[in-house]
């Protein structure tokens, strides 16, 4: 249900449901900073990184080898490495977004 209404949210909004998730997302909650932050791979996580990147939320992502294997049926285990955007410096003096590309500008609370 979040992935179908991802482009309703804020930004903000975004990031306390990421926060809600659990451990593993809570690196992606952070956007005091632009940093890197790793999910698993799967399909969810997958279409996550997607919808995450075309709303500016993270700047991109990509499929990674983290070289461990599942003991159980000894398949090699990939992640996702997400780059996440860190918030604006500052808002334009004019009240503009300051991310006006962005497909619905909703970084900016006015």
């Amino acid at each position: 249900m979040f992935l179908n209404q991802i482009g309703s949210f804020t930004l903000d909004e975004i990031a306390e449901y990421l926060q809600q998730l659990g451990p593993e997302y809570q690196t992606l909650a952070d956007r005091s900073r632009r940093h890197e932050g790793k999910l698993c791979d799967t399909e969810y996580n997958r279409k996550l990184a997607e919808n995450l990147e075309k709303i500016g939320y993270l700047s991109s992502y990509r499929i990674e080898d983290f070289g461990d294997t599942d003991a159980q049926n000894d398949e090699s285990r990939g992640g996702l490495v997400c780059w996440i955007s860190d918030l604006p410096a500052t808002q334009p003096a004019d009240g503009s977004c300051a991310y006006p590309d962005l497909p619905h500008g909703r970084i900016c609370k006015l």
